[in-house]
């Protein structure tokens, strides 16, 4: 069974104008991720942008997407930016017993 998707590059200079990039069909039943890969191919690109949304036919005609919601997936400003992890340090680990002690008495561990 052919299976049809559209996707919207974040990207894309068009992107006030036209509310998809493009589309691609496939002749078996894949899923999204595979999707993904096919059109990094088709894009001749190692990894899409973060943002790229790809939706399948079936989606949009049950009415899963609406366009202001495609709009706002694939905005810059929509994904939150991920916070830097930081390392632990010798300063926070406890010096000595009695400050272990104290620590789990304050957490009623002891």
């Amino acid at each position: 069974m052919a299976q049809q998707f559209y996707y919207r590059l974040p990207s894309d200079c068009n992107s006030d104008l036209a509310l998809w990039s493009g589309s691609f069909s496939t002749q078996h039943n894949i899923s999204k991720t595979q999707a993904r890969v096919l059109l990094a191919k088709k894009l001749n690109t190692k990894r899409l942008e973060p943002q790229t949304l790809i939706v399948s036919r079936q989606e949009l005609e049950r009415g899963s997407w609406t366009a202001d919601e495609i709009r706002a997936e694939t905005c810059e400003r929509s994904k939150p930016k991920r916070q830097k992890r930081v390392a632990k340090t010798i300063h926070d680990v406890p010096a000595s017993f009695d400050d272990v002690q104290a620590l789990l008495k304050r957490f009623n561990l002891a």
